[in-house]
């Protein structure tokens, strides 16, 4: 949501995590993350944030930091030809490696001095190949001088949480 679409407004969020809080602790029951989620919303609201999306409590963590959401400078590192960064497609590797790459899409993280590769970054896992194995997906693309992490909305991010019947 944009800061002016509103799905979800911030005091009905902290109103039930308000009904959340007060529940476990007549049973008892520690919910520390939960807690602490409350403090951020809570403190949200204290920043003028009531009539926006809850998805704004961003806003929060932003302020603490000094670091706009999906604008924190990358820290990737040996930025070779100013690609880190890029989506790029492994192609052209032999044998098991090839059956298992070949086709896959990642992320350019780094060049490897050492051994003249390049660290991809595909799903959770780090896969080294040299230039001639992967391409950019984007050939019109050139990253910035300090490329930029793009950050999912927060909304991506969250589990779904189900509403269960006291």
């Amino acid at each position: 949501a944009s800061d002016s679409t509103v799905m979800s407004a911030l005091p009905v969020i902290v109103k039930d995590m308000d009904i959340v809080y007060k529940s476990a602790k007549e049973l008892r029951s520690p919910i520390p993350l939960a807690s602490a989620a409350l403090q951020q919303l809570l403190t949200a609201q204290v920043m003028g944030l009531d009539a926006k999306d809850d998805s704004q409590v961003v806003k929060v963590y932003e302020a603490i930091t000094n670091v706009a959401v999906g604008k924190a400078k990358s820290k990737l590192a040996n930025d070779k030809n100013g690609i880190n960064g890029l989506e790029c497609e492994i192609v052209g590797l032999g044998g098991k490696a090839g059956d298992i790459w070949n086709g896959r899409k990642g992320h350019i993280e780094e060049y490897l001095k050492s051994d003249g590769r390049y660290a991809i970054l595909i799903d959770t896992q780090r896969v080294k190949v040299r230039k001639e194995n992967f391409r950019i997906c984007d050939e019109s693309a050139t990253a910035p001088a300090s490329s930029i992490a793009t950050t999912p909305s927060i909304r991506d991010r969250l589990p779904v949480i189900k509403r269960i019947p006291i």
